[in-house]
């Protein structure tokens, strides 16, 4: 009796449940590649933002020292012209990594 058990189980196991958990297998290892490629992507647009908030928190520091020099009245009225036209193409280069990032995002 045993023995007839067994084999009953045995028979439905590999043709019942065998291929359904090789299904299951194919399909999470599809699922841990396209996860895999996402963890990639997030990754790199990490990166992207990390350099993007650097440059952010190097134009607000020189931003700062301009206001501290204006305040001050120490600086000569041309070099804080060019540190401000710095500061533009800064910010400008700024923007547009910004919005290439956005673009990366929305597609």
């Amino acid at each position: 009796m045993e023995k007839v058990l067994a084999d009953a189980f045995l028979n439905f196991y590999q043709k019942m449940l065998k291929p359904e958990f090789d299904v299951l297998k194919g399909k999470q290892s599809d699922h841990d590649e396209r996860f895999s490629e996402v963890l990639g992507h997030l990754d790199s647009m990490y990166n992207r933002l990390g350099i993007l908030e650097n440059g952010y928190l190097e134009i607000n520091s020189r931003l700062k020292l301009i206001e501290d020099a204006i305040e001050s009245g120490s600086t000569k009225r041309s070099d804080i012209e060019s540190s401000v036209k710095d500061i533009k193409e800064q910010l400008t280069e700024f923007q547009s990594r910004l919005k290439s990032v956005e673009q990366q995002l929305s597609a």
